[in-house]
């Protein structure tokens, strides 16, 4: 199965090499890789003749990480896709051959987030069982094409950076797909500071994180998630610059040494303006997923927050999902016998496999079949996540 590997870059020859020799020594062959010069002006492109397998595409003015992973993956003819930041490297060099034979054994994956390794936080884990998640990282992630496709790429958004993960990741939540993390399987990220727009990323970050929760969101819930996350974006930005540097990882000091303790209080305040400014636009393109989605992945994302302050993440599988049991409805409630004979031909039934696809598709148990036409504003089937069981009470009768 082929892989295409998509790295952007803007004026980081000197580091770009590293990413590039990292995949050049992965265990796994069947690689395309593909780098877009983003518009740079420095030596990035005489790393051609150094690296002549690789596919080199050049823009004369920058277009951003969202057009150009786009345009990876719209162009390719490989059936999965990794991304790869110009300042991001793998560190064994066997993370895609393990990625893509979890991908092969469970059709129901939609994308794979590698371990992130940085200078804040360098410590290696053991590798272990996946974990889920709700998104991945853009610096080192796996995808199945299929899926993206049929979710219809990274949308577009009023800023040029950020939020495009999580918005792709809740969709294929939405559509019934697995998001999963490898401990241990690991990219490194040196968060180099070289060509880093901190202001301009974190107004962008701010307005396009707004317009995430405008456009995903369900009602009526999104009626209080848009102000709570102006105030949590401004409370940040004030935060961060009454820590002190003491209280700062080895990132954030180079940031305070570049923008300033409140450096990042106008950036919020101007990305919040920019989010109204286009709030016609994304009211008309509003596409809220689907509230149980939404609940999930929310959930996950408090238990990612939670892991990174010393909590655990259970890692649970996704190729079996003990379901709770129900109680009886309609005819077999109101009559024991055939309830017992229901029970009796459930428990006859042959068992599948917990690790075997159902079908030749890969679809795993209990997992509902994708298809393209179940697009965006149609029914979709109800997303089953094996990290969660859901109860149903029944609803008490009116005497």
């Amino acid at each position: 199965m082929k892989v295409c590997v998509g790295i952007v870059t803007h004026n980081r020859a000197g580091i770009l090499p590293r990413a590039l020799d990292s995949v050049r020594e992965q265990s796994w062959k069947d690689i395309e890789v593909v780098v877009i010069d983003d518009g740079s002006t420095d030596e990035t492109s005489a790393l051609s003749a150094r690296y002549p397998e690789v596919k080199w595409i050049r823009y004369e003015k920058p277009r951003g990480y969202r057009h150009a992973r786009n345009r990876f993956m719209r162009e390719t003819d490989a059936a999965y896709f990794v991304s790869l930041d110009d300042d991001s490297w793998f560190l064994k060099g066997d993370e895609i051959q393990i990625a893509m034979a979890m991908m092969a054994d469970n059709g129901r994956l939609g994308a794979i987030a590698f371990d992130i390794r940085t200078p804040d936080f360098p410590a290696a884990r053991e590798r272990g069982p996946r974990e889920p998640v709700n998104t991945f990282v853009g610096c080192g992630h796996l995808l199945r094409l299929e899926a993206v496709r049929a979710a219809g790429y990274y949308e577009d958004v009023p800023g040029d950076y950020g939020s495009e993960e999580k918005d792709l990741s809740i969709q294929l939540l939405d559509m019934g797909y697995e998001i999963v993390r490898l401990p241990g399987v690991d990219v490194w990220h040196e968060q180099t500071m070289v060509m880093r727009d901190l202001r301009g990323q974190h107004r962008s970050g701010v307005c396009n994180d707004l317009a995430f929760a405008l456009r995903r969101c369900p009602s009526p819930s999104v009626a209080w998630v848009i102000p709570a996350k102006i105030f949590n974006h401004l409370v940040f930005s004030l935060r961060f610059g009454l820590r002190g540097k003491a209280g700062l990882g080895e990132f954030d000091r180079k940031v305070v040494d570049k923008i300033g303790m409140l450096g990042f209080v106008r950036p919020s305040l101007s990305g919040t303006l920019l989010f109204l400014k286009n709030l016609p636009s994304l009211l008309r393109n509003r596409r809220p997923v689907s509230p149980y989605a939404y609940r999930i992945y929310v959930e996950r994302s408090r238990r990612r927050r939670w892991s990174q302050f010393g909590g655990t993440v259970a890692a649970v599988g996704l190729d079996h999902h003990p379901q709770p049991p129900r109680r009886p409805r309609g005819n077999a409630a109101r009559n024991p016998i055939s309830a017992r004979a229901a029970a009796e031909k459930s428990s006859s039934a042959p068992t599948v496999a917990p690790t075997a696809p159902s079908s030749s598709s890969g679809e795993l148990p209990g997992h509902p079949a994708v298809s393209p036409k179940n697009g965006r504003g149609r029914s979709r089937p109800r997303p089953h996540f094996p990290d969660r069981e859901k109860r149903h009470r029944p609803l008490a009768r009116r005497r």
